[in-house]
């Protein structure tokens, strides 16, 4: 194939894409994440794409955007489908318990063995910690669709709270590590920040609402979609924290009636309220580009692996011992926090775009010597392996009980 006609790169990705969409089909009946299949896709594709002379370098600048947009729209998809009321006050601060205790508790654990084994500060290794404690969205999202709805509710939040409190816990990180102020400057920083995000979240939610409502252009999804990218990048260089923005956005849409309920008009019948339109118009656009920009950064990610790396005895260990950190410390958390059990919950760990994303953004001087990306494949097939069993012994508890229901 010749790649530097535009007919067979078209042909290829429209391919990828289909084969995707069949992939989703293959998950809803098998449990298997359609991620993990399109991370193999990826490396067997990386193999055909050796012979054209296309390295993984050259593929690294094509992943980070992918990712990034990917990660927006992805999150974006999840808020929408939070609702928030009085009933699921206790289900949001348990999730936000269990997302911020787990994930601070697996950071630090998994910094302590990078400390033990490579001698390094332990900030260092907290830049390795953090990311490999964020729990994907973007692969428990597509994941828990058959899941009994408060466990489904239950993990989709902690998800979304995991990528924010990681986020957090890794820029904080390496401000430390850049900054020349002392950790009180800081730490005020961070949480001038911090509040900053959230105020920028709440005044943006109602502008952009309130001129988007009574917008009749056909093109005005894609206007919002470019202004949720602007305020995401604007707050990203800037030092504020962009996916609580994002996240804000997504759930003010979601629960409209409370939160915009300056701009209801009581006379206007329900099915015209035009911030419902905005809703439902915006949740099928995000749904339908989270599914393109999924597909294509997992692809992409699978190109770029490096499998030799898996063949190294110490790579194996060293993944086996952040794979204890993770379990064990998921495992002693939700035993406290849940009291209908703890599975699948325990297995819905899988590890996936914001690890990758935040681990290309360490910087080469702060990068720890002979800790190998191999590390990271690990992490990511074994954890996504896991959440599949946890997916398909729920899936076996499910239709059991079911049938005892029938008789």
């Amino acid at each position: 194939m010749d790649f530097s006609n535009p007919y067979a790169i078209i042909i290829m990705a429209s391919s990828v894409l289909i084969i995707s969409y069949l992939f989703g089909l293959i998950a809803n009946r098998t449990s298997v994440p359609s991620v993990l299949l399109l991370i193999l896709l990826g490396i067997g594709m990386s193999e055909f794409l050796k012979s054209y002379s296309i390295s993984s370098d050259d593929l690294m600048p094509i992943l980070r955007i992918l990712g990034i947009i990917g990660l927006i729209m992805i999150v974006m998809e999840a808020a929408m489908d939070l609702k928030i009321s009085k009933e699921k006050y206790p289900l949001i601060g348990k999730s936000f318990i269990a997302a911020f205790v787990i994930l601070i508790l697996t950071a630090t654990s998994i910094a302590g063995i990078i400390v033990f084994l490579f001698k390094v500060s332990f900030l260092s290794a907290m830049l390795y910690g953090a990311p490999l404690s964020i729990i994907s969205s973007a692969i428990i999202i597509p994941s828990v669709g058959n899941m009994v709805q408060q466990k489904k509710e239950f993990i989709i939040y902690e998800s979304a709270f995991s990528d924010i409190i990681g986020i957090m816990t890794f820029y904080f990180s390496l401000s430390l590590l850049q900054s020349e102020d002392s950790s009180s400057v800081v730490m005020l920083s961070f949480l001038l920040n911090l509040f900053l995000s959230f105020v920028v979240a709440i005044l943006s939610s109602y502008i952009i609402v309130f001129f988007f409502k009574d917008l009749k252009s056909p093109s005005r999804l894609f206007l919002l979609v470019s202004i949720i990218f602007i305020l995401y990048c604007a707050s990203e260089l800037l030092n504020l924290y962009p996916l609580i923005i994002v996240l804000g956005f997504g759930m003010a849409l979601a629960n409209h009636e409370g939160f915009f309920r300056i701009f209801k008009n009581t006379y206007i019948p329900q099915t015209n309220d035009p911030i419902i339109r905005i809703k439902e118009e915006f949740q099928l656009i995000t749904s339908e580009t989270a599914f393109v920009l999924r597909t294509f950064f997992f692809v992409v990610f699978g190109m770029t692996i490096n499998l030799s790396s898996l063949l190294s005895f110490d790579v194996f260990l060293i993944s086996m011992a952040v794979l204890l950190a993770i379990y064990l410390s998921r495992f002693v958390i939700l035993k406290m926090l849940l009291k209908d059990g703890i599975m699948p919950e325990l297995a819905m760990a899988p590890r996936g775009l914001l690890t990758i994303l935040l681990l290309y953004t360490i910087p080469a001087s702060l990068e720890v010597p002979g800790f190998d990306q191999g590390v990271f494949l690990y992490v990511i097939l074994i954890t996504s392996l896991i959440m599949t069993y946890g997916l398909i012994i729920d899936r076996r508890n499910s239709e059991s009980v079911v049938k005892k229901e029938s008789k």
